[in-house]
């Protein structure tokens, strides 16, 4: 059947193991030239059909490259394309299956494409380990690179799995190695403090620095995701299509199965806005967020 709710009947069966589930999206694989695509989108909006088509019809070939679509003979690809331009939530409703709730605060997200260079990079971490079992919530990992400049951030990795604390350290060691992040925000509560310290303890040994510091959150976790809104639908949390995961977590917010993605990325960008500065930032339009001290400190922690 066709899901028109994220929370349908539909969706909860089939998250069961008892049935086998196929799922069947009408684009499979979406063009290589989006680029093409959101101009097509642009001349149907402004101009209509007819000079949409023609718009793709002096563009078939390169328009086509790369796409996949499930039932071309009956739904070709430009028919599709027309059906997503005209209405992109319907769309993913009744042609891909993936709904979106209307009401939810991240429907329009940034994306980046090429990582920028001279980007401040900081990493947070939401261990999740409160639970045993398959019952456990997912850990997330995320790196942000920071623009002093502009004041946005790209969010560069969004690893969001179950996985053993032994694998989070390795997995942080690993990120730390490829980034060399300025700052690790992990957050600290009950037992997840000792995980802290133990993954500094672990990279140090293996010739790896990283400064990690304890995050006891204090605000309600749907407030703390909420204030989100503001960064993401202002373009200055930019995240990449291939980070589908946090994605869902944040357009299905605050009905998602999971909100450990959006919850770290909160920690990541308050943290981020208050330490990515430093004794002469600004003087060229950044943001001067930090202590301008030769000696600046993180709660009791000297960086």
């Amino acid at each position: 059947g066709t899901v028109l709710h994220y929370d349908a009947v539909l969706v909860r069966a089939a998250k069961s193991p008892v049935w086998r589930v196929a799922e069947f999206q009408a684009v499979i694989q979406f063009p290589d030239r989006m680029d093409l695509w959101d101009q097509f989108e642009e001349v149907y909006q402004n101009d209509g059909e007819d000079a949409a088509r023609a718009f793709y019809a002096e563009r078939k070939a390169d328009m086509d490259a790369g796409a996949i679509v499930n039932w071309p003979a009956i739904q070709p690809l430009i028919f599709l394309m027309l059906e997503r331009a005209s209405d992109h939530d319907s769309f993913a409703t009744e042609y891909q299956n993936k709904p979106i709730n209307e009401a939810s605060p991240f429907k329009d997200l940034t994306f980046w494409v090429l990582q920028q260079p001279d980007l401040i990079h900081f990493g947070a971490i939401d261990p999740s380990l409160g639970k045993k079992g398959h019952g456990r919530d997912p850990s997330a990992i995320l790196v942000g690179g920071f623009n002093r400049l502009h004041g946005t951030m790209d969010l560069l990795e969004a690893s969001i799995r179950r996985r053993l604390p032994d694998i989070i350290i390795s997995d942080v060691i690993a990120m730390q190695r490829q980034y060399r992040c300025l700052l690790w925000f992990v957050e600290a509560v009950q037992f997840q403090e000792f995980l802290r310290t133990t993954l500094m303890a672990t990279a140090a040994r293996q010739g790896v620095g990283i400064s990690a510091v304890p995050v006891t959150p204090i605000a309600d976790k749907d407030l703390r995701i909420e204030r989100l809104q503001p960064p993401v639908a202002g373009g200055l949390i930019r995240l990449n299509k291939t980070q589908q995961t946090l994605i869902d977590q944040l357009q299905q917010w605050p009905n998602a199965d999971h909100d450990d993605g959006p919850d770290c990325l909160d920690m990541l960008w308050q943290h981020t806005l208050e330490y990515a500065g430093g004794a002469t930032a600004g003087a060229g339009g950044g943001i001067n967020t930090a202590a301008n001290s030769s000696q600046q400190r993180l709660g009791e922690y000297r960086l």
